[in-house]
């Protein structure tokens, strides 16, 4: 990993028929294409089922994943082409990951005392 990589979150969802072990494969077989251009997986959070607000290709809901990642901005590209190629994928979206903001939590509110 280069030091000019960024962090990114990948939002993936998959057929709702892809249960348990095809599920993780696919999953694998999709941090085996953030290796391959170069990124390493950080984490993996398999959300689980979840109903489509409308109905998308005749389908009514699909099984979400989140990864997220390190990878050089211009190998995003390639992966996004890679994916697309993913027969087991219904649909992605990969953003940048925000810093966490630790002086947001960090900040204290002013007390609620008596006001004049």
């Amino acid at each position: 990993m280069a030091a000019m990589a960024n962090a990114y979150e990948m939002l993936m969802i998959f057929p709702d028929a892809l249960r348990d072990e095809a599920l993780t494969r696919a999953v694998e077989a999709v941090r085996g294409e953030i290796a391959k251009v170069g990124g390493t997986v950080e984490g993996t959070d398999m959300i689980g089922r979840r109903p489509f607000a409308h109905p998308l290709q005749q389908r009514t809901s699909g099984q979400y994943v989140r990864l997220a990642f390190h990878c050089e901005p211009l190998r995003i590209e390639e992966l996004s082409k890679r994916m697309k190629l993913n027969q087991d994928l219904f649909r992605f979206q990969i953003v940048r990951a925000e810093k966490r903001r630790a002086t947001a939590h960090a900040a204290k509110e002013e007390p609620r005392g008596e006001s004049q």
